[in-house]
């Protein structure tokens, strides 16, 4: 009886191991779907006109420097008077920016140094660009046009030409 004794007792040790770490219960599992979404948008993009591009316009130079401001809705002033201003052809520069009306915000961001215009060997600086609207814009119906103005720094007795140059306008959904 001794020897079954312990084959009893060693059969009853190994089933409560088995019931205590041995195989555990299944239990059922549970899952949900999750959703997933995107929504792709049309491009920004800004074009420049084709007829309508900043010009500070006609304007002898005087014997002081002096700066000629010119507004986005196109308006030159001349604040240290020493400037003569001469004609027509006085206008801001105009932009079409064209985008996705369900995401509608975009950001526009001017030159935030001077900008050099040239005519031969001579040039003048461009700087304090401002537009309209400023800062950020609205594409409620998919288009929206920005004007563009600035400052043109003239110095003294500054040489006769036609001065031309390039500035970045850069718009981005925000």
């Amino acid at each position: 009886m001794q020897v079954g004794g312990h084959i009893t007792r060693l059969f009853a040790i190994g089933s409560l191991v088995l019931l205590l770490g041995g195989a555990q219960p299944t239990r059922a599992a549970n899952s949900v779907s999750g959703t997933v979404g995107a929504t792709a948008l049309t491009p920004i993009s800004v074009v420049e006109s084709g007829t309508q591009h900043m010009n500070f316009g006609m304007f002898v130079p005087g014997t002081v420097a002096d700066t000629i401001v010119l507004t986005p809705a196109g308006a030159r002033s001349n604040p240290g008077g020493h400037v003569q201003f001469l004609g027509a052809g006085v206008q801001a520069d105009l932009f079409t920016v064209t985008g996705d009306t369900n995401y509608p915000t975009f950001g526009i961001t001017l030159p935030s140094t001077a900008v050099t215009i040239i005519s031969g060997a001579n040039n003048m600086t461009v700087d304090t660009f401002t537009s309209t609207p400023s800062g950020s814009g609205t594409l409620s119906s998919g288009t929206l046009n920005v004007t563009v103005g600035a400052t043109l720094h003239v110095g003294a007795n500054q040489a006769s030409g036609s001065y031309s140059g390039n500035y970045n306008f850069t718009v981005a959904y925000q």
